[in-house]
């Protein structure tokens, strides 16, 4: 890549469909039960401490948990910022197919993406160096 070309990135996923995406639960009507609303706010509390800003570097689970698979990009090596948009892309369907990215570089030099396919469960890694200049 040249700067200040961009860089699409396409991963290829696939899963076994376990746990398959999230669906809609019945929640009880909160004049019926009156802990109905202490409990969602503890469900809240607990998913913003699963989503602080360290953990969504990694691996944005929010993404997988949705939909049942998910591909997220991190800037393992290399000098200099970059940008990916999105950083984390569901797939859709949830059980493979392509999730694509488009990168920027702020410097040249030799620089390692991490992709991690994620479907709430299972998460796995794979690096691709890119040469920028």
């Amino acid at each position: 890549v040249t700067l200040p070309d961009t860089l699409t990135l396409t991963a290829v996923v696939g899963d076994d469909g376990i746990p398959g995406p999230t669906t809609p639960r019945n929640r009880p009507d909160t004049d019926d039960d009156p802990d109905a609303a202490a409990r969602r706010a503890a469900a809240i509390a607990r998913r913003a401490r699963v989503q602080s800003p360290n953990n969504q570097a990694v691996v944005d689970a929010r993404v997988a948990r949705t939909t049942g698979l998910a591909i997220t990009w991190t800037h393992y090596r290399g000098p200099g910022a970059i940008t990916f948009d999105p950083m984390s892309i569901s797939v859709e369907g949830g059980r493979g197919g392509e999730a694509t990215t488009t990168v920027s570089f702020a410097e040249p030099g030799t620089h390692i993406l991490r992709g991690y396919a994620d479907d709430s469960i299972h998460t796995t890694p794979i690096d691709v160096t890119v040469t920028v200049q």
